[in-house]
């Protein structure tokens, strides 16, 4: 069955929601991302992990790390964060993972009630049907953009890694790969945390749509019985007149 040039455009709605919203998040992910190149960001980072630190009554400061200092005595080779710090760093790793956890089973769950209502949906008007294809995609691409969050740092990774940065030209020792895995950690919890700000609006973006949505789609059900009777009406007043 071939589809006409105008349900083909109402169709488009629905790859055109999916990618303003995986767009929007992945867009805001790699620009957290791309603020750890600033060093102005760096040290603002460092030094929120090393509050957290002092606050656990922990030291965050590299002269308290005697086994880093006896392995890596020169001071470029070593960490960004001491141990204390970076303890913290893997601490909120758990923690925004599990948020973005949650924020996915909100989706799924509005994704969820979205779809409920697609065999509904087709006898409106066509304003409305494309309202309700743009928030299906905009839902999908929330959970694609939520993808960003998903990720981990893994042996392939690692793997990865080490023949990509640790080549002959680069000549860099093992003993550096500590620091360097450890920005990459950072890179990838700014990136996560970035992400989830991110879904946090597009999630209440897509809530607030849904609820005009079902506002609208049941002031529609309320007309169509009411334009029902007026024609009906209209019909009555025309054989009286016959």
């Amino acid at each position: 069955m071939s589809l006409s040039e105008g349900e083909l455009f109402v169709l488009a709605y629905l790859p055109f929601g999916l990618l303003v919203s995986a767009i929007a998040i992945s867009c805001r992910a790699r620009f957290g991302k791309s603020l750890l190149r600033k060093r102005k960001y760096l040290r603002l980072l460092k030094e929120r992990l090393d509050s957290y630190a002092l606050l656990q009554n922990k030291c965050p400061i590299q002269e308290c790390d005697d086994v880093v200092i006896r392995f890596l005595p020169y001071s470029n080779s070593r960490p960004f964060l001491n141990s204390a710090s970076h303890g913290i760093l893997l601490g909120v790793f758990k923690k925004i993972e599990a948020k973005n956890a949650v924020i996915h089973a909100v989706s799924i769950l509005l994704l969820g009630s979205a779809l409920s209502l697609a065999t509904n949906v087709v006898p409106l008007d066509t304003i409305l049907v494309k309202f309700y294809l743009f928030i299906v995609g905009f839902l999908v691409g929330l959970l694609l953009g939520g993808m960003d969050g998903a990720g981990h740092l893994g042996q392939p990774h690692y793997v990865a890694f080490v023949e990509r940065t640790f080549t002959r030209t680069t000549r860099r020792t093992p003993k550096c790969r500590p620091k360097d895995l450890q920005h990459k950690l950072l890179r990838d919890l700014v990136m996560k945390e970035y992400a989830f700000q991110a879904r946090v609006w597009a999630t209440a973006f897509a809530l607030v749509l849904i609820l005009v949505f079902v506002v609208l789609f049941f002031a529609s059900k309320l007309e169509l019985p009411a334009a029902a009777e007026d024609s009906e009406h209209i019909q009555q007043d025309k054989g009286l007149l016959a």
